[in-house]
């Protein structure tokens, strides 16, 4: 039952891939329509606690993130953007971003590199009498798989095998 409906749930979202291809012939058309769907799409199905837009990303030491496709918001983040408009976001209240392409290609794939890679930069800053725990160990082995998983995917795409 929830495998007829997640293959029913791809079909729409193809249709509307389909749709649009379809109707516009300029590129950033097409992206600016399948962004706004996919964006559609998350406001169905996610939690009502959480928000979605796109834009900017920024932290308190004013660094930004390049233009995002989808940010995922909490019901905390302030309001400073509109479904329609890009907006700024503050990371503090951010729980996802990522990217939409209508068609991958390397330089894209780079692109979208970057773009995390910007958005990984940006810091969450605790507020007055917060206290964080974490094991030091745990956030070594993170950063070390990230990169791992960003060189198997430059070798798949580029052909050659990992070193």
């Amino acid at each position: 039952m929830l495998r007829d409906k997640i293959s029913a749930l791809e079909s729409q979202m193809r249709a509307r891939l389909d749709e649009i291809r379809a109707t516009y012939e300029h590129a950033g058309d097409k992206g600016a329509s399948v962004e706004d769907s996919f964006r559609t799409f998350l406001r169905e199905y996610l939690p009502r606690r959480l928000d979605i837009g796109h834009g900017e990303i920024i932290d308190t030491e004013n660094r930004r993130s390049k233009q995002t496709d989808i940010v995922i918001v909490t019901e905390d983040h302030p309001l400073t953007f509109t479904p329609s408009a890009p907006g700024l976001f503050f990371i503090d209240g951010v729980c996802g971003a990522g990217e939409v392409k209508t068609i991958l290609t390397g330089t894209e794939l780079e692109k979208a590199f970057d773009n995390s890679r910007y958005f990984k930069q940006l810091e969450i800053s605790p507020g007055p009498g917060t206290f964080i725990h974490t094991n030091p160990s745990d956030r070594e082995r993170g950063e070390q798989r990230i990169g791992e998983l960003e060189e198997e995917i430059r070798a798949l795409y580029q052909g050659t095998s990992r070193p």
